[in-house]
C-alpha cells in the first residue's frame, strides 16, 4: 500500500528537524531503494493489479472504507530514495493493527521494528483502518508523537 508518511509536507519537515516524524500506522517502512511493490506479498500484490479501466490506478482494497477512491499505480510502483537525516530523527513510531480479518501483511515489519530501541512500536486493537476502529488511542499517539 502507498505509505503517506512517505511523502512529507512543510509542517511534516520542521517536525523532522525537531527530531520527530510522522508515525507509520499499519503500513511498511520502506529503505532507500524500495517500493511497496517490493514489500508487498503475493497477496496485496494481486490487490494491486486489480487497476481502474485505463490501467493508471488501482482500485480501493476490499477493506477500505467505500468512500475511498482508486489510488494511482505508479507511487506503488516507485523507489523510495532517501537522502539521508534519518539519525536525526530522534522519536519513530509504529502503529500495527491486529484486528486483520486473516493475516496481517505488516506482522514481520511490527514484529522487526518491536526489537529496534530507535522505534517505539505500538499495537491497538482494530483492523487496517485505525481512524475507525481506535480512534481515542490513535489520537493519544499521533499526540504523543508530536
Amino acid at each position: 500500500m502507498f505509505q503517506p508518511s512517505m511523502l512529507l509536507d512543510r509542517s511534516q519537515r520542521q517536525r523532522l528537524s525537531a527530531g520527530s516524524s510522522p508515525p507509520y500506522l499499519d503500513a511498511m517502512v520502506p529503505g532507500d531503494g524500495d517500493s511497496c511493490w517490493d514489500l508487498a506479498s503475493e497477496n496485496e500484490r494481486r490487490w494491486y493489479l486489480d487497476v481502474t479501466a485505463d490501467g493508471c490506478a488501482t482500485r480501493p482494497l476490499p477493506f477500505f472504507d467505500p468512500r475511498a477512491t482508486p489510488h494511482p499505480l505508479a507511487s506503488l510502483l516507485q523507489p523510495l530514495r532517501l537522502t539521508g537525516g534519518l539519525e536525526r530523527v530522534r522519536r519513530r513510531t509504529y502503529v500495527y493493527a491486529t484486528g486483520w480479518d486473516g493475516p496481517s501483511p505488516f506482522t514481520t515489519t511490527y514484529e522487526r521494528l518491536r526489537e529496534d530501541p530507535a522505534w517505539r512500536a505500538i499495537a491497538l486493537d482494530g483492523g487496517h483502518n485505525l481512524m475507525r476502529d481506535a480512534p481515542h488511542d490513535l489520537v493519544r499517539i499521533l499526540t504523543e508523537a508530536a
